[in-house]
């Protein structure tokens, strides 16, 4: 036999071979509980961060509420919870529990008897029959692979990724996902259902360990998500969300005492009808278009230094609201700046400073006149107008200052440190308003013409 035949051949053996049972339970429940109890720990560490400590207070979080309910439980609040895991794990993964060993994978058959007996030995009867009417499976397969499996047919509900000392992940395919599901839900309830629904793509939620002390958790689409549902009405919507990896991640790092939070959702798309929107039905049969050019920011927290926003904003093009060929809604945020901002975040006496890189703008149209009829009323302000607002400091750096500790309602809630605020619409019976340093800033509570441009009044600083 030559030397390629011989590798081949392990390698077909390597992939016939199914993982030994007291390996997958043994994997299964130690792996998951060892990592998921070091990534606590580590969380836990940013208990003693003094500067998320500050900037939390800063937003208004009381001390009170940072020392309870804005911490981590200590670990050994996870600990019962995943012992008790570990002995549900070792009886399903049982010799006895095993129907199939073919193609390289072991295929064990979830009995309520396993998973509704508790840690004292009692079972719950009513529990393990909703189990055992399932036909709940678990194939087991590579290194190591879990895929939760429902019903005759088997269809993957979704699968669970386990890398020693490394990562985590659960996996849901929703084609084969919603296959699953339609075949759970008969089994469990017996009804009929009265719409039809279908989506496609991936998505995926993982906890990794990226070194010492230092791990992600994130949720992420990793195909886009499209979903389709047609009602009782006869009318078929659709939706879809775009790629994003990831869309939302919390990163603790423990040697460097930073904490990073991660949000990008997308591009955004909805096709239905308009009243899914605005809830009248005297929309029943106008179509309604939304997209949504996306969302993103990353705020980072880390001992010693201000927190820092960086890369917020709104996508990478115009946000739209259509209807046919009526655009009722659109809006652009900093579409002469990159479309992103960066700020600083300043804990004060008084609250908290924001520094913005480069500045604000914002620039949105509201066009709803068209929908106007007898039976729908639209205010004079969304009828067709378009806004902008800008905080900019050409050269310098835009800075306000947030009271958090107001004495009372009508204080001012805000002080521009530096740069100017403008705020203005397409109407010639409405003023643009213009705020510069060092005005403070209050809310207006008497009547106004534009609720939008003039909400805000220029006040003395206390």
């Amino acid at each position: 036999m030559t030397q390629r035949a011989l590798l081949s051949a392990l390698v077909v053996l390597s992939f016939a071979c199914a993982p030994d049972p007291k390996v997958v339970a043994e994997r299964t429940a130690v792996d998951v509980q060892s990592l998921v109890r070091e990534a606590w720990v580590t969380a836990e560490g940013s208990n003693g961060w003094a500067s998320l400590d500050s900037s939390l207070l800063a937003l208004g979080v009381s001390a009170e509420s940072r020392s309870t309910s804005m911490r981590v439980p200590a670990v050994t609040s996870l600990d019962t919870g995943l012992d008790s895991l570990k002995k549900r794990v070792d009886r399903i993964f049982a010799e006895s529990n095993i129907i199939d060993r073919s193609g390289g994978a072991l295929t064990f058959q979830v009995r309520g008897v396993d998973v509704c007996t508790d840690d004292n030995g009692a079972l719950n009867a009513d529990c393990a029959a909703s189990v055992d009417r399932q036909q709940l499976f678990v194939k087991a397969s590579g290194d190591l692979d879990l895929a939760l499996l429902v019903g005759a047919e088997k269809n993957e509900i979704f699968s669970l990724e386990i890398r020693k000392n490394a990562s985590i992940a659960v996996v849901v395919d929703l084609a084969r996902s919603m296959a699953a599901m339609s075949s759970l839900q008969s089994a469990q309830q017996g009804m009929t259902v009265t719409y039809s629904f279908n989506a496609k793509g991936k998505v995926e939620w993982r906890l990794a360990k990226n070194g010492k002390d230092d791990f992600t958790l994130s949720s992420s689409v990793l195909s886009p998500v499209t979903s389709e549902m047609t009602g009782t009405d006869g009318v078929t919507r659709t939706a879809t969300i775009g790629a994003k990896s990831p869309v939302a991640s919390i990163r603790v790092e423990g040697p460097a005492k930073r904490a990073t939070l991660v949000y990008g959702a997308g591009e955004v798309r909805y096709a239905g009808l308009l009243r899914d929107l605005l809830n009248d039905e005297a929309f029943a049969s106008r179509p309604v278009d939304v997209f949504f050019a996306g969302l993103g920011a990353t705020l980072i927290f880390e001992d010693g230094k201000n927190a820092r926003l960086e890369g917020a904003g709104l996508g990478s093009t115009t946000s739209t609201i259509k209807s046919g060929n009526d655009v009722l809604f659109s809006i652009d945020f900093n579409k002469d700046r990159g479309r992103t901002v960066a700020a600083t975040w300043e804990p004060t006496a008084a609250g908290f400073k924001l520094n913005f890189t480069p500045g604000l703008q914002l620039d949105a149209r509201v066009a709803l006149g068209v929908l106007a009829s007898a039976t729908y009323a639209v205010a004079p302000e969304h009828q067709n107008a378009t806004y902008s607002a800008s905080f900019l400091a050409p050269g310098k750096t835009p800075s306000v200052e947030f009271f958090t500790n107001r004495s009372t309602s009508g204080a001012p809630f805000g002080r521009i440190l530096e740069g100017e605020l403008k705020l203005s619409v397409d109407d010639a019976q409405v003023a643009a308003r213009t705020f510069a340093a060092p005005s403070c800033l209050a809310s207006f509570d008497g009547m106004t013409t534009n609720t939008y441009v003039e909400s805000v009044v220029a006040v003395d600083c206390p």
